[in-house]
């Protein structure tokens, strides 16, 4: 079996060159916007005003999963929009290493490291004293919920937060398996085969079981066709010894020592990583 990711087992300047607009029509200005971040590197967006008057707001679209390419392909345009004819700046960056953001992008980027980005773009956003700084607020999908209710933890100020498709303490992407598998028209009995499967080569991942004793739980999971088109990764089973195999379990390794090297939390009863200890008490202090 091919294994080339373990994720699947399982986010002080303000540049004012103008970023152009294509439709005047939308009635709004955009420039890039730039930041330092807590890890000393300079994360590049933008930020989008009203153009016939001062925001009375600010909303910050914090990212969901995976790498963007906010200022480049002009992101979230038709929101930015709507934002901004209700009188809402909105501000929006590339995450460290895409586009022209330094760093290196690293799709498994820590959701404290995210929340901390929020936090140094705050405090560009009120030295600078952008208008509607005094009221600024997050909006976010998936990834966000987690790392939405982090920033404001840290800085009460934040006036307002907007959750699409929120979080719970786990890794949500058991929750995305097994929506998939029901829209795909899966009996129950055949979703929670597959569900187990992966349930159960997380518990063995952690525990740090052979590779051997890993493949042959995972079998399930991974042959099965939606969950190739999910994950984009293609089953072959290659026999013990051969190069492919050798390559494999010294990736599945590897990989291991890695998720345990980040700090994560597992939950060996539900099979699931705890993206954020202690997260339901985090939200009712929101």
């Amino acid at each position: 079996m091919k294994i080339t990711n373990y994720l699947f087992v399982l986010t002080l300047l303000a540049n004012i060159s103008i970023y152009t607009n294509s439709a005047a029509s939308l009635n709004f200005t955009t420039e890039e916007f730039n930041f330092i971040s807590s890890e000393n590197k300079n994360l590049n967006g933008l930020v989008s005003r009203p153009a016939d008057k001062d925001a009375k707001s600010i909303a910050i679209i914090v990212h969901s999963y995976g790498a963007t390419n906010v200022v480049a392909a002009d992101q979230f345009r038709d929101f930015r929009a709507k934002l901004t004819s209700q009188g809402i700046t909105v501000v929006v960056w590339d995450k460290p290493g895409c586009g022209k953001s330094e760093g290196e992008f690293d799709i498994n980027q820590s959701v404290q490291s995210s929340s901390e980005e929020i936090l140094s773009a705050l405090a560009v956003l009120r030295k600078t004293n952008e208008p509607g700084s005094d009221k600024i607020g997050l909006y976010g999908g998936s990834r966000a919920g987690w790392i939405a209710p982090l920033a404001i933890n840290k800085d009460p100020d934040i006036k307002f937060w907007i959750s699409v498709s929120g979080t719970t303490t786990y890794d949500n992407w058991g929750y995305l398996l097994r929506s998939n598998l029901e829209i795909a028209g899966y009996n129950p009995d055949k979703i929670n085969d597959i569900y187990n499967s992966w349930t159960d080569q997380n518990r063995l991942f952690w525990a740090g079981a052979s590779y051997k004793n890993y493949l042959k739980v995972s079998e399930t999971f991974w042959q099965d066709e939606t969950v190739q088109k999910l994950t984009g990764q293609t089953y072959a089973k290659h026999e013990p010894g051969s190069v492919e195999y050798e390559k494999n379990r010294k990736l599945y390794h590897s990989n291991r020592e890695k998720w345990l090297d980040g700090g994560y939390i597992f939950d060996y009863e539900e099979g699931l990583i705890v993206s954020v200890p202690n997260f339901d008490n985090i939200l009712k202090s929101v």
